[in-house]
Parts: C-alpha cells; sequence; structure tokens
C-alpha cells in the first residue's frame, strides 16, 4: 500500500525501470577529421529522436506510459543518457522496453557498434 496525502491509500503503482546509453564516439582534431571523427552528442541526438516525442512526461497523463530523459552528458568521445522508462501495464512496460532496446541495436547497427545500453527493472505495478 503506499499513498501521496494524508487518509489517501493507493493500491497500484507504475512498473518502472531506470535505463542508461552510454555511446563512444572518436575525437579527432577538428582540422583533420573527415572521416574519422565520430561526435557521441549526434549519436545521442539520433537516440533521442529515434524514441516516440509523444511518449514523454510532459505529453502524457493518468495511466499513460513514457520515456523519460533524465540526464545527458558528453562530449565529442562519449555521451551517457539516462532515462527512467515506466508504464502501467505491465505488458506494455515489457513493450516499451524492447522498443528502447530496439532502437540501441537500430542505431549500433548503423554506427558500428558504438552505443551500450542497461535497463534494470526498479519495481512493479504492487497491484500485480
Amino acid at each position: 500500500m503506499d499513498g501521496s496525502e494524508l487518509g489517501e491509500l493507493q493500491s497500484e503503482n507504475f512498473n518502472v525501470a531506470n535505463a542508461i546509453v552510454q555511446i563512444q564516439g572518436k575525437n579527432v582534431h577538428p582540422g583533420f577529421a573527415k572521416d574519422k571523427m565520430v561526435n557521441a552528442l549526434y549519436i545521442a541526438q539520433e537516440f533521442i529522436a529515434a524514441l516516440p516525442a509523444d511518449e514523454r512526461p510532459e505529453h502524457t497523463e493518468g495511466y499513460e506510459g513514457f520515456f523519460h530523459l533524465n540526464s545527458i552528458n558528453g562530449d565529442v568521445d562519449s555521451a551517457t543518457l539516462r532515462y527512467i522508462i515506466r508504464d502501467h501495464d505491465r505488458a506494455s512496460f515489457e513493450n516499451r522496453k524492447a522498443l528502447f532496446s530496439a532502437a540501441v541495436e537500430r542505431l549500433n547497427a548503423k554506427h558500428a557498434g558504438r552505443l551500450s545500453a542497461a535497463i534494470t527493472d526498479y519495481y512493479y505495478n504492487m497491484r500485480e
């Protein structure tokens, strides 16, 4: 059981996972970068754009699940994106994590395996 206000009881919550994407770039002096430099920040932009823009917390409410980019840190050489993946329904939650992983795989195919991801389930809907 959980609650957010005095006297309130809740018998359900969201399924939540933490997800971290690591991107390895290749930093080369800009004067000699043609066909050599790989900017991790641009790959990070591609990853962010690969997830549905309307499935972010600022566009969802109630029981709608989302991908929440919680932090991004990086430079040309490397970047780290930290996400919270959340969905009320367990099947939708699993689908959302699969979509996240598929985005990593697609970009890995394009960028010669420069991305790695770790998804860790944090907690599940207590109603189940």
